[in-house]
C-alpha cells in the first residue's frame, strides 16, 4: 500500500497529536480543574458582593455572570474531552498500528 503525501501529511498529524496529549494531559487536567474552581469562587464572590448601592449590587453580576458561566462551560468541556480520551483514541491508535504494521520496514 503506498500512502500520498497528503496521507503521510495526515498520519503525522495525528501522531503529534496523540503525542501532545500524553504528554500534556495532567498539566492541562490540572490547569482546568483549578480554573472550574476560580470561576465558581468568582462567581460566588461577584453574587456576594456588598455594596451600599442597590444598582451595583444588581447589575455587576447580572454583567459578569455570563462570562463566568461560559468560562466554566468551555474548562468543564474541555477537562471533559481529556479524561475521555486520557489514554488517546482508541480508533487513532488502531489507525497508527495498522497503519505500522502494512508499511515495509526500512532496511
Amino acid at each position: 500500500m503506498t500512502l500520498t503525501e497528503k496521507d503521510r501529511k495526515m498520519i503525522a498529524r495525528l501522531r503529534r497529536g496523540q503525542r501532545f496529549l500524553a504528554r500534556w494531559r495532567w498539566p492541562l487536567a490540572i490547569f482546568h480543574t483549578c480554573m472550574i474552581v476560580a470561576w465558581v469562587v468568582l462567581l460566588n464572590l461577584s453574587l456576594a458582593l456588598p455594596s451600599a448601592e442597590m444598582h451595583a449590587t444588581v447589575i455587576v453580576p447580572m454583567y459578569l455572570a455570563t462570562p463566568f458561566f461560559l468560562m466554566m462551560a468551555a474548562s468543564a468541556s474541555f477537562l471533559g474531552y481529556l479524561i475521555l480520551n486520557w489514554n488517546g483514541n482508541p480508533q487513532t491508535h488502531l489507525l497508527l498500528r495498522l497503519l505500522d504494521e502494512t508499511q515495509p520496514k526500512a532496511p
